[in-house]
C-alpha cells in the first residue's frame, strides 16, 4: 500500500503574496501522484499555525510541507512511513515532516502564536525536538542540511539556498546557517 491510498493527507502552509510558491508546491504534489487529501493553510503566523489548523481541522496524522517544498517524483511517496511520524531532513528539520495528532497536541498547547519570522526560527528547535521525544521521531534523509545544500538559486524573488534530494525533493530556504555557501545556479528555468 502506498500514501496514496492511505489516511495520510498533505498541509502546505503558505502566505498571503506567496500565491506562486503555493501554487508550484501544490503541482509538484499532483504531478508526483501525491495523496489527493491536500489541505492549504495561509497565514501570516508561520508553520506552527499551520500545524494548530490542521488539528482544528480534524486532521489526525498528517504531512506539513511549507510552500517552498517541491516534489520532483513518486519516488518521494514511496519513502513516507505508512504508520507513525517522520522528520524529511535532518537538522533543522523545518518543521516539515509527518505529525500524528496525539502527539502534536499537548506541544502546541504550551507554544504561543508566533507572530516574526525569528520567533518561528527559535520555536523551530523547541518544538521539533519536544516532538521527536514524544513521538521518537526518525529522519527520511537525515545528511540533507543547510551545510549539504545542493546550490543556490535565485527564484521567486529571492535568493534561496536548496536543499535536498536530487530527482526525488527539494526544499528552497531563505533564511539558512551563518557561513553556508554553495555555488550559485544561473541554468534554472520555469521559475521566476
Amino acid at each position: 500500500m502506498s500514501v496514496r491510498g492511505s489516511a495520510l493527507s498533505v498541509v502546505v502552509v503558505t502566505a498571503a503574496g506567496r500565491e506562486e510558491w503555493a501554487e508550484n508546491c501544490l503541482e509538484s504534489i499532483s504531478a508526483s501522484n501525491g495523496p489527493e487529501d491536500v489541505r492549504v493553510v495561509t497565514t501570516p503566523y508561520f508553520e506552527v499555525e499551520g500545524l494548530r489548523r490542521a488539528l482544528v481541522a480534524g486532521e489526525e496524522r498528517f504531512l506539513l510541507l511549507q510552500d517552498s517544498w517541491e516534489v520532483e517524483s513518486e519516488a518521494f511517496w514511496d519513502h513516507m512511513p505508512l504508520t507513525g511520524s517522520v522528520w524529511l531532513f535532518g537538522r533543522p528539520v523545518m518543521y516539515a515532516g509527518i505529525y500524528e495528532a496525539d502527539h502534536l497536541q499537548p506541544i502546541l498547547d504550551v507554544v504561543p502564536t508566533l507572530t516574526t519570522k525569528d520567533q518561528a526560527i527559535r520555536y523551530e528547535t523547541l518544538l521539533c525536538d519536544r516532538y521527536s521525544a514524544a513521538a521518537r521521531v526518525p529522519h527520511i534523509w537525515p545528511n540533507v542540511t543547510d551545510h549539504t545544500a545542493l546550490y543556490q538559486e535565485w527564484a521567486f524573488g529571492r535568493m534561496n539556498l536548496v536543499l535536498g534530494v536530487p530527482g526525488v525533493v527539494i526544499k528552497r530556504k531563505g533564511t539558512w546557517a551563518s557561513g553556508v555557501t554553495r555555488a550559485v545556479r544561473t541554468d534554472v528555468t520555469g521559475v521566476n
